[in-house]
């Protein structure tokens, strides 16, 4: 049987996430890659606890930074996180900690992707939203926007939509800001 383009792009993932030295240590395993969507789970042993006895924020952490920067990666570049945002929801215990990861824009330079973190029993645990900075020459793996099929139009966004979503339990709204009197430069404010 022929390898497809993806074959070949799960292949590398996979390699990259459950073979590499840091996320292998942790336990990290790669599920599911998609172009911008990728899941990942981590069975929960002994080490990943803090003295509280739930799992360390810092595992969490690493699980949803790595699924994310695989999402990103999945169009074809490389790079690194330069910023997040990350909310703990609940604490972590037993079982596998499932990571959904799906890309909200692809930029030019820049790629933004969200996460959520559930339990078995599909709580969520933490949700986050990590932005990474395409570096010119590195390409870990990707799936190249000309190799696939259906990758334009119409049928991209259909392939889109059909993507699970992230459960939203909250939207949350920012206040406008308020323009104040004009600074000792002449100019107003924004605060």
């Amino acid at each position: 049987m022929k390898k497809t383009v993806q074959d070949e792009n799960w292949e590398r993932a996979k390699h990259l996430v459950n073979d590499s030295g840091f996320a292998q240590n942790v336990g990290i395993r790669l599920t599911r890659l998609e172009p911008g969507y990728c899941e990942g789970i981590l069975k929960v042993e002994q080490k990943h606890r803090n003295p509280m006895g739930t799992v360390h924020g810092g595992v969490l952490y690493t699980l949803c930074d790595t699924i994310c920067g695989v999402a990103g990666a999945s169009f074809g570049g490389g790079g690194s996180t330069v910023q997040s945002s990350f909310n703990f929801l609940r604490p972590g215990r037993d079982g596998v900690i499932t990571c959904r990861a799906r890309v909200t824009k692809n930029g030019r330079q820049l790629i933004w992707v969200e996460c959520v973190l559930t339990d078995e029993e599909e709580r969520e645990l933490c949700r986050g939203e990590f932005m990474y900075i395409q570096m010119p020459g590195i390409r870990h793996f990707g799936i190249e926007p000309d190799t696939v099929p259906g990758n334009t139009g119409p049928e991209r966004e259909e392939k889109a939509a059909e993507r699970p979503p992230l459960p939203r339990t909250a939207i949350r709204e920012l206040p406008p800001k308020e323009e104040k009197e004009k600074g000792s430069h002449g100019k107003k404010r924004i605060t």
